[in-house]
């Protein structure tokens, strides 16, 4: 777990909790300080295999949809359309127990549904799916 773990400020961060999301990758979540409860806050990071650990940005995300859409627009609009009632079922943590002890539940399944817009775009279904389930549960 040392591979996720990272220094800002002086002070040693280490994963609250982390989700193999594919192969190569790891996905874990870190105490956050923000928002009206600082204590439940948490900030998403994601490391590949040989690779830094990084934060995810909105922008390479988005722009891994739209290369995915160049492949195949009507499996990733029904995608889209996924996330879309992920996020409106989704609840934001009410406790720090809860947000310590969750299991991320869409990556597998998604990776499954939409197993053919793998290999195009640049993270994978499960990694995707585990970005947008995490900030679905921050806001």
């Amino acid at each position: 777990m040392k591979h996720l773990t990272f220094n800002k400020k002086g002070e040693t961060h280490k994963p609250i909790k982390h989700w193999k999301t594919d192969n190569v990758t790891e996905v874990a979540i870190y105490q956050g300080s923000r928002g009206e409860n600082p204590d439940i806050d948490f900030i998403v990071k994601y490391r590949e295999e040989g690779k830094r650990l990084r934060t995810p940005s909105h922008t390479h995300w988005i722009v891994d949809m739209l290369v995915k859409a160049e492949f195949n627009k009507t499996v990733l609009l029904d995608y889209i359309n996924d996330m879309i009632k992920l996020y409106d079922e989704t609840t934001p943590f009410e406790s720090v127990d809860e947000r310590n002890n969750y299991t991320l539940r869409q990556p597998n399944l998604m990776t499954s549904k939409y197993n053919v817009l793998q290999g195009h775009g640049y993270y994978t279904i499960g990694t995707l799916t585990s970005f947008i389930e995490l900030f679905s549960k921050c806001e």
